[in-house]
């Protein structure tokens, strides 16, 4: 850890995140949030003197309500035409002790079932794997219920500010221990583990994004350029780690293509895209970037290109439901906005981000246009103003010289 320059910040120094591998400092253990029984009997404490679902709610999750519409009924994989997964046996008798999760974990996974699972970019399909699918791999894995723990204490932050700090901090522990656990069972990949494997690195995914989300809501200022800023929006660290997910499952990928996380990693119709056949004015703007390379050596300009296609499938991707037919948008509506700008990050050319951290002209210019995809994810808790950052330290990076190509960027993001 001492290579990485570990800051033991608190909750989770940003360089551990970036890097996705535990702090080396350990954390203090977790206070019972307030307003929750630390005795299994004191119910009425737990449920702030109320029986019903919803009154329980409002006391373990503030800033977050649900109303007896909203309730989710009871729904099953078939409804949904996915594989189901079987519901696992229940632990011998004193066995869950071994697990270290107590009743303020039970919280969480409360407040997973009700709000989290269904606060992330959702069909009918994907909604039954994080509500459903994802905890019942959890009860086999535990490393991939401390993900999902994870993410519900980072969710019950931003919901509720007054708390942030002792869910921030709840959020890191369980973070920390999902990554030890990750990385053992990556050392024994298989069949039996590789659904875990793939939760936990999506779980991991959207972790990093909301710990390391930015802070430009009134916290910092536009003039904020600082080294640790830049380094977190153009990626420098954490698009490895999402790119190395992909070599990492590769042995597992037709399993779990094929098993109860296929909605997940379905992409419907990308292979048969062809951003030729489909001009478009925004499509238009996309190929008028070509002028910033076009005296750039051969090499160069090939990876531009190959980059810039790419980007012009997944604005596609991302946009094709104006023209989709009505039983098409239902099956792949999940996908298009939260996979189209991960889909490029994904297959972009590694010598494209090699020229990205060397802060190419050309290479900003096509990450600006990235982020301004990636602001269409604006509206998900997890990725509050990331987009608009991207843009924002490409545009402070490139100055005036480059102004007329970012135009378009700038205005998707609302940056005068």
């Amino acid at each position: 850890m001492d290579a990485l320059n570990c800051g033991e910040q608190k909750p989770e120094c940003h360089s551990c995140v970036r890097h996705c591998v535990p702090c080396k400092y350990p954390q203090p253990a977790p206070a019972v949030p307030v307003g929750i029984a630390e005795e299994p009997g004191d119910v009425s404490s737990a449920r702030g003197g109320h029986d019903s679902l919803t009154g329980s709610a409002a006391v373990v999750s503030p800033g977050f309500s649900l109303s007896a519409a909203d309730s989710p009924a009871p729904r099953s994989a078939e409804a949904f035409g996915v594989q189901d997964l079987p519901v696992p046996d229940l632990p011998v008798p004193g066995a869950a002790a071994n697990t270290g999760f107590g009743m303020h974990d039970l919280v969480l996974l409360h407040h997973w079932t009700l709000f989290t699972s269904r606060d992330i970019p959702q069909s009918p399909s994907a909604e039954y794997c994080w509500h459903t699918v994802f905890p019942r791999i959890a009860f086999r894995h535990p490393f991939v219920m401390h993900g999902i723990l994870s993410l519900a204490a980072l969710h019950l932050a931003h919901g509720d500010p007054s708390s942030r700090e002792q869910y921030t901090l709840n959020a890191s522990q369980h973070h920390s221990i999902s990554l030890q656990g990750l990385h053992r069972a990556i050392d024994h990949i298989g069949d039996d583990n590789g659904d875990a494997l793939f939760a936990a690195s999506v779980l991991n995914v959207i972790y990093i994004f909301a710990m390391m989300k930015p802070f430009n809501h009134g916290a910092r200022g536009i003039s904020d350029s600082s080294r640790s800023r830049i380094i977190c929006a153009l990626g420098t660290e954490w698009i490895p780690m999402i790119r190395g997910v992909r070599v990492v499952l590769q042995p597992v990928y037709e399993r779990v293509r094929l098993g109860p996380l296929s909605p997940l990693i379905n992409l419907g119709n990308w292979d048969d895209l062809d951003v030729d056949l489909n001009p478009s004015p925004d499509d238009d703007v996309f190929r008028s970037i070509r002028e910033c390379w076009s005296q750039s050596p051969e090499l160069d300009k090939q990876c531009y290109d190959e980059t810039l296609q790419i980007l012009r499938k997944c604005r596609l991707y991302i946009t094709q439901s104006t023209t989709m037919d009505a039983r098409s948008l239902p099956i792949w509506g999940h996908n298009r906005g939260w996979a189209g700008p991960l889909v490029f990050l994904h297959l972009a050319p590694e010598e494209y981000f090699t020229r990205l951290h060397q802060r190419q002209p050309p290479a900003l210019i096509l990450y600006a246009y990235f982020g301004a995809l990636l602001h269409n994810m604006d509206g998900f808790w997890f990725m509050e103003g990331w987009g608009r950052d991207v843009v924002q330290v490409v545009d402070e990076l490139l100055g005036d010289y480059w102004i007329s190509l970012m135009k378009w960027p700038k205005g998707v993001v609302s940056i005068t």
